[in-house]
């Protein structure tokens, strides 16, 4: 899943337990990361900023995909990626 997940976020993974960590071979393709980013930067993603319902960058999730619970559950994983609970 490549939804905009920060160098931080998958490096906290990474350094998670080995019994719930992500390896690199389990990580999306470093160029399919960086058209995500791509694609995202081009409906105005704010780097640094919370992707919490609510916020400018919720919408523009909600531009990739219509789907609320989509969404929703990409802003939830990463949260918990970023605070490093993988």
């Amino acid at each position: 899943m490549s939804q905009g997940i920060s160098q931080r976020a998958i490096e906290a993974v990474l350094d998670a337990s080995p019994s719930t960590r992500l390896t690199e071979s389990t990580l999306p393709a470093p160029d399919a990361l960086a058209s995500t980013a791509n694609y995202l930067k081009s409906y105005v993603w704010r780097r640094g900023e919370p992707w919490s319902e609510g916020t400018e960058n919720f919408n523009v999730l909600l531009e990739w995909n219509k789907a609320r619970v989509y969404a929703k559950t990409i802003a939830a994983f990463a949260e918990r990626l970023a605070a490093g609970s993988g």
